[in-house]
């Protein structure tokens, strides 16, 4: 079988590496696997990470150079560029691609990891999703999102992520009396709200509870999250540790991951979080109660802060229109930014409580249990199959 991907390959997020996975872990089964990058260009963080002879650049005139078709000519460019390679399965990873018709080969599968929240429901997309085969989505989230959002009829099979067992766990220990360690790894962009992390800081230390926290990546509000940093007076407390092409040793330096993003569709740094036992303070929000287990693994709450009262707090604007999964209630609802206060309300109470190995021991257990990546792999594949 011959799958063709396409993809937006801008940087490492989590879709990226997922789709890194998939192709390095099935090139010694015989299926053949090629990757259409709807980016003229290959992210520098990405260098390495694929076979150079499996990525086409569609919006190339020459091969080799960055000269792209003109605007108006793309729909057709890649529509034709699918058509070239004739795959038996059409994977779109997390877009809506701009052709302008149906390829004429394969079964065509959208494949989900949160874009859905983003897509706005207009023609282009009901266009797109009225031809698709069929849906994957990466949470049970992602696949509500898709079916309340977009009322599809589509078949939308459920595959839940999951990650490779990290090459390097952290031992156990309990926490210091002396210092506690935060940390949060992602995309330093609005719609992560890094903010909290810094606020939970600031709160946590107010109590006479010596803490640091330590943000692992780039963005857009990286300026402004060092400028709110500044503003609190806690540079000795918060270390910017950039990009982090193995993340290994920022798991080893953590005790609590911070996670606070408005929106979520799963959460593939909670789960490496759990692997090295780090309990995951989270919002009940989207796909997150699908990795983090409340009260056992981590503690999640639902979000009350207003993006108004962020801003006014943190000088960050999320500037977010769309709406997000309520698994609670089973709907769609107005999104707002998880509470600092209830954040280091929960790690104050781990540490009272003397509970934290036992999150960890719960965090362990979890992936022991629950997350195998071959299985995942495997599984992965025979729902891509299905719909041939």
């Amino acid at each position: 079988m011959k799958r063709l991907h396409i993809i937006k390959l801008d940087g490492l997020a989590g879709t990226e590496k997922m789709l890194i996975q998939f192709v390095n872990s099935n090139m010694p089964d015989g299926d053949e696997d090629k990757i259409l990058n709807i980016n003229n260009e290959l992210s520098h963080h990405l260098s390495g990470h694929l076979p150079e002879n499996k990525i086409i650049f569609p919006y190339r005139i020459f091969k080799n150079h960055m000269l792209k078709y003109p605007a108006f000519m793309r729909k057709y460019i890649l529509r034709r560029a699918i058509e070239k390679e004739n795959p038996d399965l059409i994977i779109v990873w997390d877009l809506i691609p701009n052709w302008d018709t149906r390829p004429s080969c394969g079964k065509i599968v959208y494949y989900d990891h949160g874009n859905s929240w983003f897509f706005t429901k207009n023609t282009k997309t009901l266009n797109f999703f009225s031809i698709v085969d069929g849906c994957i989505s990466a949470s049970f989230a992602s696949q509500r999102i898709l079916q309340l959002k977009f009322n599809l009829k589509c078949p939308i099979l459920t595959v839940s992520n999951n990650i490779p067992h990290p090459y390097r766990i952290k031992t156990l220990r309990n926490i210091s009396e002396k210092q506690i360690i935060l940390g949060t790894a992602s995309r330093l962009e609005p719609i992560k709200a890094v903010g909290v992390s810094v606020l939970t800081t600031m709160e946590l230390n107010r109590r006479g509870i010596d803490t640091k926290l330590y943000i692992a990546g780039h963005g857009s509000q990286e300026a402004g999250l060092k400028k709110l940093v500044k503003k609190l007076g806690l540079a000795d407390k918060v270390i910017f540790l950039g990009f982090q092409k193995d993340m290994s040793d920022f798991y080893q330096l953590i005790d609590f991951y911070i996670s606070s993003p408005i929106t979520e569709a799963f959460g593939l740094s909670c789960m490496e979080a759990l692997y090295n036992g780090i309990p995951v303070i989270f919002p009940m929000i989207d796909g997150q109660p699908e990795v983090i287990k409340h009260k056992y693994s981590g503690l999640g709450y639902i979000p009350t802060m207003s993006l108004d009262r962020y801003f006014k707090l943190t000088g960050l604007e999320v500037n977010y229109s769309h709406q997000g999964y309520s698994p609670a209630e089973d709907k769609m609802v107005d999104l707002k930014v998880p509470s600092y206060i209830d954040y280091a309300n929960g790690i104050e109470n781990i540490i009272k409580e003397n509970s934290y190995l036992q999150y960890s021991n719960n965090a362990k257990k979890y992936t022991r249990e629950q997350c195998d990546y071959k299985q995942f792999n495997y599984l992965l594949k025979e729902k891509f199959s299905s719909f041939l």
